[in-house]
């Protein structure tokens, strides 16, 4: 069993920064960072991906918090609280964010013709050293807490948001693993040249299946017919990353 740490937030002038603000801020510098670097070294479009960025940034932020709203806590809308809407820190969902920031970026592409697939590619290469850091900011808050577990990556919860003290699955720790595994397999495959699409469909076929399964160790989240909005955008999903990684690795790369 892993033992509950808490980080402490850290006091910057009037501002009281905590650890998930910081990990959440390292994930969007770190991604255009390493985005900008691959963009550049592969694609000499180093600025292109800084034009780009705002494009799939701020829809992708709005979209995170608006999703979330509307499929875990829909009677936000209900209640018609103001400071619910504009306080994004009261519910983030990483899939609404995904679809927001992939669907501006793709009619960014689309809008100044530029190669469909190479693009997709790069994007997903920088998404997952992002990502390390989101679930390295969702591990920090220990805000996703699931079922009791009698497991050793479990955490050792003490009583909180309602529930009693003891192990529990922490979601966010989950996700934090896989991450970093999926950031360096990249970095190790992207030392020669790969078909396009090869990268986008290795991620979505690697990653949903894991984010399908351990959303049933979840708890008081909403469902539909059984299952999470997380998980139906994972069946929705995954079926387009076969189709991109086959066509990848087969040599056909005209999917746009």
């Amino acid at each position: 069993m892993i033992p509950y740490l808490e980080l402490p937030a850290v006091r910057l002038g009037p501002l009281n920064i905590h650890p998930f603000g910081m990990f959440t801020s390292l994930a969007v510098l770190s991604g255009v960072w390493y985005t900008k670097r691959i963009a550049q070294r592969e694609m000499q479009a180093g600025e292109t991906l800084l034009d780009m960025t705002p494009w799939f940034l701020f829809p992708g932020f709005l979209g995170t918090h608006f999703a979330s709203l509307a499929f875990y806590y829909p009677q936000a809308f209900r209640d018609g609280n103001f400071w619910t809407f504009v306080n994004v820190t009261s519910g983030l969902s990483s899939f609404g964010g995904s679809f927001a920031g992939a669907l501006e970026a793709y009619l960014f592409i689309r809008r100044h013709n530029l190669p469909f697939l190479p693009w997709l590619d790069v994007l997903a290469r920088g998404f997952s050293l992002s990502y390390v850091f989101s679930r390295a900011g969702c591990t920090a808050a220990h805000d996703h807490p699931g079922l009791p577990a009698d497991f050793f990556l479990a955490m050792a919860y003490p009583a909180r948001d309602g529930f009693p003290a003891g192990p529990r699955h922490d979601l966010g720790f989950y996700e934090f693993l896989p991450w970093v595994a999926i950031f360096l397999l990249f970095y190790w495959l992207s030392r020669r040249r790969r078909p396009e699409g090869f990268f986008t469909g290795l991620m979505i076929v690697w990653y949903l299946p894991l984010r399908f399964g351990l959303d049933f160790l979840r708890v008081n989240d909403l469902t539909y017919f059984g299952l999470t909005f997380a998980q139906w955008c994972c069946f929705l999903v995954f079926p387009l990353g076969i189709v991109i990684l086959a066509r990848a690795l087969h040599g056909v790369v005209n999917l746009a």
